[in-house]
């Protein structure tokens, strides 16, 4: 297993490590470490020989189970505070707005679960970690009431890049992405 940026921008690099929900992994200089989404327990000396993981966000509870293993390792999870978790899952919870760090913050968004919550790195050139709240091949948005209320929600943030639990290798929306993400909507809206 091979830790390899997929894509490489100012005080962070940003992996991706597969899976279903899609995993990112993300160094950043302030940060260190950041999971989205939890991957499989063998990609504990990988991502120790890449700089460690300090955080694990959760977007949805989708890999909470996998979760487990992560803060048994020392890495503190993250989620938002409306998102239900397992009995036993220790968990720093987030809310709208909130900062992780001066230029990474939270956004709740409609989706699969009731604590449904975005990442945004924010400083330029901008990126969003949607979770599950875009679904689907084009997500850009999909169909569907809770991914439109979500595309409504993003399309007011500065980004560049879009990423997503259902990501394909090859496919990401960057840069540009939060003007594809605009002129989609206003499609779907006109339409």
């Amino acid at each position: 297993m091979k830790v390899s940026p997929l894509l490489q921008i100012p005080l962070r690099q940003i992996h991706y490590l597969g899976g279903k929900p899609a995993v990112f992994y993300i160094q950043d200089r302030d940060a260190g470490g950041i999971l989205v989404n939890a991957p499989a327990a063998q990609w504990w000396e990988p991502l120790q020989a890449a700089g460690g993981v300090r955080y694990l966000f959760l977007p949805t509870a989708r890999t909470a189970d996998a979760a487990v293993f992560w803060h048994e390792q020392g890495v503190t999870l993250l989620a938002h505070q409306r998102e239900p978790l397992p009995e036993g899952v220790e968990v720093q919870r987030v809310s709208q707005r909130q900062r992780l760090t001066r230029t990474i913050d939270f956004l709740p968004l409609p989706g699969a679960t009731p604590g449904s919550c975005a990442l945004h790195l924010r400083n330029k050139p901008g990126v969003v970690f949607a979770g599950a709240a875009l679904q689907g091949k084009s997500a850009l948005p999909p169909p569907g009431e809770d991914a439109l209320f979500s595309a409504l929600l993003l399309a007011g943030l500065s980004f560049q890049y879009l990423f997503w639990d259902d990501y394909r290798p090859g496919c990401h929306y960057g840069p540009e992405a939060a003007s594809a993400l605009e002129q989609r909507l206003d499609a779907s809206l006109d339409g």
